[in-house]
Parts: structure tokens; C-alpha cells; sequence
């Protein structure tokens, strides 16, 4: 049955008596994660939360209002890992006890280190800004991203050699602007937007 274990069994039945076989399954259980920044201010949107269930990895969906991510799980242990643009990787473990639906609240640390040797130099002007911004790099850049400090994309351009991108259309807040250049460096600088 959905949202049951799976049991697999014998029943011996002696013909004439009207037997009745009573088997017993473990309900899962409705496992939420909320994934919130070390500073705790505002809940990361747009993760990717992934749950090993018996060695398959399994995403958990998102609310659509809440911020949590939930799945159903029986009881037991689980490795779990969350990933989001702007934000390191968190690996760890969840225990899910029976019966009650549970929260599991992860931390997660704004992303700090580049996997690169050689770290780009990056400049973003005018900041802050009310629409355009104007992006000077060493390297040529091929990919601009615009995320929200929850971690959502909001805004993308690719091409051959970016130097800009316009925010005009976007609310008025902070945003990460994540560029990569041709050697794929990644590099990532706060703006502004009025």
C-alpha cells in the first residue's frame, strides 16, 4: 500500500476453518527539511535536496511556500546531501524515527572557495544600480547568473565575451552576481539593487 512498507511473507491456511491473517507494516513517515543560511535570517529557495533511500538517490520536492522540502521515509538512518547555487554543499545524516511527521533543519554555508588554481578578477559597477550592470573581468566571461541570497536564479545571459547584464525587472534587494569565464572559474560578487 502507498505509504506502507513492503511486506512479503507466508500464510498457511487449513481449509474449512476461516482464518483470518493479521500482518503488520510500518507507516513512513513525512520528513520536511528546512534548509536556512548559518545566519539564520530567510530560508534558501532553489536547493536541491537529495536523499540516499536503500542506495538510490532520491530528491525530496519542495512546498512551494514554506521552504521545506519534504519525502516520505520509513524508519531508519539516511545520508542526505543539499546543494545550492551560492552555497556549499552540505552532506550528512538524518534518523527518522516512526510515527510522527519530523523537520530537519540543515545549515548552509555561503560559498567561499573557488575550484580554481587562478582566481579571476572581478569588477561590478555601478553598484549599487537601478538596472544595468557593467561587469569588467581579466577573462573573458561566458555565462552571468543573478541569484537571490536565498539562492534562486533569477536572471541568466550567455554568450561569447559578457560585459553586462540588465536587472531592471528585478525587486529592489540584494543579489549574488555568479560569473564564469572560458575556463570555466567561477567567481561571485554582491550588488545592490535599488
Amino acid at each position: 500500500a502507498y505509504g506502507w512498507s513492503t511486506h512479503t511473507g507466508t500464510v498457511n491456511v487449513v481449509s474449512g476453518t476461516g482464518e483470518v491473517a493479521f500482518i503488520t507494516m510500518s507507516a513512513a513517515t513525512q520528513v520536511n527539511f528546512g534548509i536556512i543560511p548559518t545566519d539564520g535570517l530567510f530560508a534558501i529557495q532553489g536547493a536541491t535536496v537529495t536523499v540516499d533511500v536503500n542506495g538510490t538517490p532520491t530528491q525530496a520536492t519542495w512546498d512551494g511556500g514554506l521552504s521545506q522540502y519534504s519525502i516520505m521515509l520509513f524508519e531508519g538512518d539516511y545520508n542526505v546531501e543539499v546543494e545550492a547555487n551560492g552555497w556549499e554543499t552540505y552532506t550528512g545524516s538524518v534518523s527518522v524515527v516512526s510515527g510522527t511527521g519530523e523537520v530537519a533543519y540543515i545549515t548552509m554555508n555561503t560559498a567561499t572557495v573557488i575550484d580554481s588554481e587562478e582566481v579571476m578578477s572581478l569588477s561590478i559597477y555601478p553598484n549599487p544600480t537601478s538596472d544595468i550592470i557593467n561587469i569588467s573581468s581579466d577573462s573573458q566571461l561566458v555565462s552571468i547568473e543573478v541569484v537571490t541570497l536565498n539562492g534562486a536564479k533569477v536572471k541568466t545571459a550567455a554568450g561569447d565575451d559578457l560585459t553586462q547584464i540588465n536587472i531592471s525587472e528585478l525587486p529592489k534587494g540584494l543579489y549574488i552576481v555568479v560569473t564564469t569565464d572560458v575556463n570555466g572559474n567561477t567567481s561571485m560578487k554582491k550588488v545592490n539593487k535599488l
